[in-house]
């Protein structure tokens, strides 16, 4: 028995630090269709997939980067919203053990 239904879709944002040049990232290039479905809906895989992105522009020689995500999430069929607040660095986030990470937006409507 299924419990809890959350659909998200994922557009990540790659900024250049020094040149402040940016573009998106076709996250089909690196997971799979499954991999996204999960990683979209999940805050810290989102945050995983934003750390190995500067990762690997680094280890390509491009230079620095901040990673930005705009997430949006429908939670057992309400009315989607931004999971992530867009204007966050993922790269440089923390995950707190306990509590509520304020990168992370609530939950605006109540469920039914």
């Amino acid at each position: 028995m299924k419990l809890r239904d959350k659909d998200s879709r994922a557009l990540f944002i790659i900024t250049n630090s020094a040149t402040a040049e940016g573009w998106t990232v076709d996250t089909g290039d690196y997971l799979t269709s499954r991999q996204e479905r999960k990683m979209a809906s999940r805050p810290q895989m989102v945050v995983e997939f934003a750390r190995y992105l500067k990762e690997r522009m680094r280890k390509e020689g491009k230079g620095d980067f901040e990673v930005r995500a705009y997430i949006n999430s429908s939670l057992n069929g309400t009315e989607a919203q931004m999971l992530i607040d867009p204007r966050v660095d993922l790269t440089q986030v923390s995950y707190p053990w306990f509590g509520h990470a304020d990168w992370i937006f609530p939950l605006r409507n109540p469920l039914r």
